[in-house]
């Protein structure tokens, strides 16, 4: 189909104009870009000094509370609440981190929360903490951070505020604590105590070892929240005495 050059010359014009546009918008995006990145870049080192700050803080009040009597009711009281013991053992099988109830349960930078720590009292994870009392140390120090739940209804109410948008930093790490319980009528249980693992049995009654730890079945792999013990190996017999 014959066309008039001059529509053709119009087409050919307003293609070429289409395409500077898009350039020009494409060059704008990323000089935008660019810059964006590198505003995150300045926030994120910004951030990452703050909260290497609150870490040596927290662990400063860790070290500090270990000599203080009342931590030690606070923390004994902190080990029952529901969900912790099943909250460590969640860490030992999904992350392979050993840990317990941290000693500074009181100290604010918790933001209400448990603190769980390891063996040399550095913090892994935060049980539980409250989205009111996220602020100032408390704010740097969870970001980046492993934060547990006990559930999902824990984890919308810390997510979700209700008089606003959550104020939570964007790294921030949140997951709810799922762990399959051993039903076996004999389980063939092991306990993992500071970074080992013991043989155990079940009990009649919660030994020390079985208030700060979570024992699990060799067999399923799920973890025994019944009353269990540390199993005392058997002592080797005597030998024949040596005659004289």
């Amino acid at each position: 189909m014959w066309t008039h050059p001059k529509y053709i010359a119009a087409e050919e014009i307003h293609l070429a104009e289409e395409e500077r546009r898009r350039l020009a918008y494409e060059t704008q995006a990323a000089i935008r870009k660019r810059r964006l990145d590198a505003r995150k870049t300045v926030v994120r080192e910004g951030n990452a000094a703050g909260r290497a700050r609150a870490l040596r803080k927290a662990v400063k009040a860790e070290e500090a509370a270990g000599s203080m009597s009342a931590a030690s009711a606070l923390r004994e009281m902190a080990v029952r609440r529901r969900g912790v013991r099943r909250a460590i053992a969640y860490l030992s099988r999904e992350h392979g981190v050993t840990a317990m109830v941290g000693w500074s349960v009181a100290d604010p930078c918790w933001a209400g929360g448990i603190p769980l720590v390891d063996g040399e009292g550095v913090p892994v994870a935060v049980f539980n903490p409250s989205r009111r009392l996220l602020r100032g140390q408390a704010y740097l120090l969870l970001a980046g951070m492993p934060l547990l739940f006990g559930d999902e209804l824990a984890l919308k109410h810390f997510s979700r505020y209700a008089y606003g948008a959550p104020k939570r930093p964007k790294d921030q790490r949140t997951e709810v604590v799922k762990l399959d319980f051993c039903a076996r009528e004999a389980p063939e249980l092991v306990a993992k105590i500071e970074g080992k693992q013991y043989p155990a049995q079940p009990s009649d009654s919660f030994g020390a070892a079985a208030a700060l730890y979570l024992a699990q079945c060799q067999v399923c792999g799920g973890a025994y929240k019944l009353p269990w013990r540390r199993a005392v190996p058997a002592r080797e017999p005597d030998g024949p005495a040596g005659s004289g």
